[in-house]
């Protein structure tokens, strides 16, 4: 399979799916803005962009049949082959010669002259790379890790990452720092979406994203070794950058644009200092348009629907799938479509915890020996002191309607007597008092102590 970019790029201008920009464009804000005026349409090539002779793709991958044309499977099966990558990874391979770095620069390098990196936004302090590939090592394991993150530009070789504290790259860089070194890092931008779509999966420190993307390819990742740190990148890839990442220079980020379509502050980043940079001879600059946009929406919610796919079939075997939708934004809302659960399934879903492997009481009781303090929210909750009833009070809670004495016997035998007596239940004799408990309504009030129901 074609590895690089630039052979999807020529599949979808075969099929009348990418748009070439001949005129010139401004990397500052007038790039980003076309990009987000077509966001749900053919990616754009922008050919001429004012001061650089290197071109400028993006949405590229702004919906999942690109995903899936990309890595050769119908739409219907992309969930099917992310999770197959998950379970299946291929480890890469090294390659002698690669293509990425057919033109290497190691001094005078001034990223922003020689990269068209586009300025977004108009409070964002300068222009960012939002669709660089970053590679780096764990200093104690030595085990590859890949993501991606915010690179802004700051002037010369360096750069500011703006990383998560709970972000792999970051906890890599405090064991650097605990260790007394930097932590070298590679930055690969023009990637395969194979590439892009495995950096983003939800897995553990030390599990190698590459292995992923071979799974996603079916076949090994071509690697070629870096010249400047001790590291590899995507040999077909357009761009590489080579560095290192210092945990202990801190520089303030300010205002920076979020998948909600917001400004958000998060603090300071990480200075990265740029030691050497490669590309191929016609090199294609390759971004993701930030904030709202499809094809960021995109690129997480393909990946976690695949990883939680597979954390939730580990317990809950009856799970199909989950579709993690654009309305989410990508991240925030999720479907998750089950087959005909067993009873109980559905709610260990919400907390495992009362899964069907519990027993009837603990799951009646929520953890296992706890009666659980009151009814759920905004529920209509009967309260009646029964002589047969269980607990330390003797009280039986239940949503929605009375609760009988629990017959002699087992608990399931119970649950099952509950539930075939319940049409018997509903015209039986009404509680002494019903009152909402912890209704959402602000303007609920008290019931009346005693008060008779219409059966």
């Amino acid at each position: 399979m074609d590895q690089s970019l630039r052979g999807f790029l020529g599949v979808l201008e075969a099929m009348g799916e990418l748009g070439r920009v001949t005129r010139a464009v401004d990397a500052r804000y007038e790039l980003g803005a076309v990009l987000k005026l077509r966001d749900r349409g053919p990616a754009q090539l922008f050919e001429r962009v004012s001061g650089h002779a290197m071109p400028v793709v993006g949405n590229v991958f702004n919906a999942r049949a690109r995903f899936a044309r990309a890595l050769g499977c119908p739409v219907a099966a992309l969930d099917a082959a992310c999770l197959a990558a998950l379970q299946r990874p291929i480890p890469p391979r090294i390659v002698a010669s690669a293509p990425v770095q057919e033109v290497v620069q190691r001094d005078g390098i001034d990223i922003g002259r020689l990269l068209p990196v586009p300025h977004w936004f108009e409070r964002e302090a300068a222009p960012y790379i939002t669709a660089g590939v970053i590679i780096a090592k764990n200093p104690e394991t030595g085990r590859r890790n890949v993501s991606i993150a915010r690179l802004r530009l700051e002037g010369g070789a360096r750069l500011m990452a703006g990383i998560a504290a709970n972000h792999h790259l970051s906890i890599l860089g405090r064991k650097a720092k605990a260790l007394g070194r930097p932590l070298e890092i590679a930055v690969a931008i023009g990637n395969h979406a194979a590439v892009l779509l495995a950096s983003q999966m939800y897995v553990a420190l030390g599990d190698d994203e590459l292995d992923i993307a071979g799974g996603l390819l079916r076949e090994p990742v071509a690697l070629a070794r870096c010249l400047a740190v001790d590291l590899e990148v995507p040999a077909h890839a357009e761009i590489a950058l080579e560095g290192i990442l210092n945990p202990d220079q801190p520089i303030e980020e300010g205002p920076v644009s979020e998948f909600p379509g917001f400004y958000v502050r998060y603090g300071p980043g990480v200075a990265v200092d740029i030691r050497c940079l490669t590309h191929r001879k016609d090199a294609i600059y390759q971004a993701v348009l930030p904030g709202l946009g499809a094809e960021h929406a995109l690129l997480g919610a393909v990946a976690i629907g695949a990883t939680l796919t597979r954390d939730l079939q580990r317990v809950i075997p009856a799970v199909v799938g989950v579709f993690v939708t654009e309305g989410g934004m990508g991240r925030l809302h999720a479907v998750i479509v089950m087959a005909r659960p067993r009873l109980g399934e559905s709610k260990a879903r919400r907390h495992p915890r009362h899964g069907p492997g519990q027993p009837p009481e603990a799951r009646h009781r929520g953890r296992r020996g706890h009666r659980p303090r009151g009814p759920a929210p905004g529920r209509m909750v009967a309260r009646r002191a029964l002589p047969g009833a269980r607990g330390p009070d003797r009280a039986a809670w239940h949503e929605g309607r009375q609760v009988r004495p629990a017959a002699r016997g087992s608990g399931r035998d119970q649950d099952r007597h509950d539930r075939d007596d319940a049409p018997r239940r509903r015209r039986a004799r009404q509680p002494v008092g019903i009152r909402p408990a912890a209704c959402r309504c602000p303007g609920a009030r008290e019931a009346p102590a005693r008060r008779r129901l219409k059966g």
